[in-house]
């Protein structure tokens, strides 16, 4: 499998690229700047609206590791799913991101998406959930253009070892046993690359520590 890494110098890129790595993924880097880079694949050093269709045509995943993390330090239509969608238009190259808790439904019911709910700024303390709510509809309205986002639970936990136990979702915010949320950074890279693996292409897909 041959994937291309968007975002590969941030700390939760970096991570997917030397997982991918072990587990025998060709990983190209796609970024901005040269610097914080790790891995021993090929670098493509461009703004995302610098690629070219051609460039991408050889990968059977793109996997943005930008767009939602820095959904509120880029001008909004700046973010690298706007230039990737139209060239990945008419390519067997799949989108898949890193998405966003707000995405997720609170409940079975789903009657209600998480960013939708007025008690998430108390619980996350941030503005995010309209601009991410905002960037999925526009992504829903892009034509031939196949996406799947994994959307972690509440908490990422960056600093915490990751133990190799997750478990895949659907589109509802998962919960443990216990009624905790959370998964630490190593394992959403860990379940990013057995998404991969596995050719989950669903739209929406959660993931959670065991």
């Amino acid at each position: 499998m041959k994937i291309a890494v968007v975002g590969a110098n941030s700390p939760l890129g970096k991570s997917l690229v030397l997982d991918a790595e072990k587990e025998g993924i060709q990983v190209t880097s796609i970024v901005s700047s040269p610097q914080d880079l790790v891995g021993n694949g090929p670098i493509i050093i461009k703004e995302c609206f610098e690629l070219t269709q051609s460039e991408l045509q050889k990968f059977h995943a793109v996997v943005d590791a930008q767009s939602f993390a820095q959904i509120t330090s880029h001008v909004f239509e700046t973010l690298p799913v706007f230039s990737l969608a139209p060239l990945l238009k008419g390519l067997p190259c799949h989108y898949v991101a890193f998405g966003s808790c707000y995405l997720l439904f609170s409940d079975s019911k789903r009657t209600q998406r998480l960013g939708e709910s007025s008690s998430m700024f108390f619980i996350k303390g941030d503005l995010r959930a309209s601009k991410v709510l905002e960037l999925y509809k526009r992504i829903q309205t892009f034509k031939d253009f196949k996406y799947t986002l994994l959307c972690p639970p509440l908490t990422v936990k960056e600093e915490a070892y990751p133990t190799g136990k997750f478990e895949f979702g659907d589109d509802v915010l998962p919960l443990s046993l216990e009624g905790a949320s959370s998964i630490t950074l190593g394992d959403l890279s860990l379940a990013m690359v057995e998404l991969l693996k596995r050719g989950i292409d669903k739209p929406l897909v959660s993931v959670i520590n065991k």
